[in-house]
């Protein structure tokens, strides 16, 4: 959730040496990650990519910068449980401190082995300092559960937002799911609309119909309505793209809830190619978020833009009444007050820029490989 400030205007009018000094790094840093991600992966050959059928070469770089993280952190890992567990073990042990009143030998640091009571010492500290994280964790978890009820009011739901939701090939259980999520939300429907992002007009595994076909079957647009395509612009190689653009106002036995829908349907060069448009995750959010930096800037809209703005303009909800971003994934499912809650404590708190809900683990028993994710459920303890 991000707080959108458009007082907050910024007129560039040059670009000082210091400036240049740092994008020279930056892609100097960039260099050298790529590097080093190309020799820790020099086990994996191109034909493996070629094999999966991953031919972006963006995409192999980005996986391989992936498999690099993975191994810097297994080697981490290593050095901490070699130096922290092996090394005291083989190197520390007093074997000659033994009775018969034992039973067992006692792992007791000489204290003349400088190294090993370093060591002791060090490992100690380590336990005490995790030990105080899960504490105050836990703490801090017992605090947010006996917090005192709020008292939200009809004040407290007035600003407008938008809850956008970029997808690539997810299939209709997963998007019915996260669309009644949003649709059964308790803030105002008259203050909310939904923005989904369709990457492409991909089909996802074991679907009949593609992503756009199954948001329309959903949304209750015609997809078949000939509507005319919009120009934007688009991150990475291919800086050019078009999009078709949808909207209208979904019914739920009575819920209702405006929509968009932005299907990234490519330049005609490559219409004939299955994956027309697609341009990733990333370029799908920066087609709202550059859309806000450009209109509360003062800055050139493009054909995209333009269409959007009117869109809203038409739904009551002008683009400079807008004051609050919600980012999902196609696959995730809100709190049914989780929007109000957001909402009353950035508008109480006028520091808070952004706020992350807790995320919680849907098809936890599903499989072994869904139970193997923890990092969820240690995140937010």
């Amino acid at each position: 959730m991000l707080n959108m400030r458009s007082n907050d205007k910024i007129e560039i009018t040059h670009v000082s040496e210091r400036s240049l000094n740092n994008e020279s790094e930056d892609v100097c840093i960039a260099k050298i990650w790529w590097a080093f991600s190309r020799l820790c992966t020099l086990f994996i050959p191109d034909a493996y990519f070629s094999w999966v059928g991953v031919s972006d070469e963006s995409k192999r770089q980005a996986r391989r910068e992936k498999w690099t993280i993975c191994f810097v952190m297994f080697l981490f890992s290593a050095v901490f449980v070699g130096i922290g567990g092996l090394f005291p073990i083989l190197f520390c042990e007093d074997k000659d401190n033994f009775t018969g009143d034992d039973e067992a030998f006692n792992l007791n640091i000489p204290k003349e082995d400088i190294l090993c009571e370093a060591l002791n010492f060090t490992m100690y500290c380590v336990m005490i300092i995790i030990s105080a994280v899960l504490v105050i964790q836990c703490v801090c978890s017992l605090v947010y559960a006996v917090r005192l009820q709020r008292n939200i009011t009809r004040d407290d739901t007035r600003s407008k937002l938008i809850v956008m939701v970029p997808c690539y090939n997810e299939g209709e259980k997963e998007l019915k799911k996260t669309i009644d999520s949003v649709v059964n939300t308790t803030y105002p429907e008259s203050n909310k609309v939904l923005l989904v992002v369709a990457d492409g007009n991909i089909t996802g595994k074991n679907e009949s119909s593609s992503t756009p076909e199954i948001l329309a079957e959903i949304l209750g647009y015609n997809i078949n309505e000939e509507v005319g395509t919009f120009q934007c612009t688009s991150i990475g190689e291919e800086t050019e793209n078009q999009a078709k653009l949808y909207s209208g106002i979904f019914d739920d036995n009575g819920t209702k809830l405006k929509y968009l829908v932005i299907v990234k349907c490519g330049l005609l060069a490559e219409r004939c190619n299955p994956r027309a448009g697609n341009r990733g995750k990333r370029d799908s959010q920066l087609l709202l978020t550059g859309l806000l930096n450009r209109f509360h800037h003062d800055r050139q809209l493009n054909e995209l833009d333009e269409a959007i703005t009117q869109v809203l303009e038409d739904m009551d909800l002008p683009l400079e009444e807008i004051k609050y971003l919600m980012a999902i994934d196609a696959d995730t499912r809100v709190d049914r007050d989780s929007i109000t809650q957001m909402l009353y404590s950035m508008n109480k708190d006028k520091k808070i820029l952004a706020l992350c809900g807790e995320t919680k683990i849907d098809n936890k028993s599903d499989s072994w490989i869904t139970m193997t994710q923890g990092k969820y459920r240690v995140s937010y303890v």
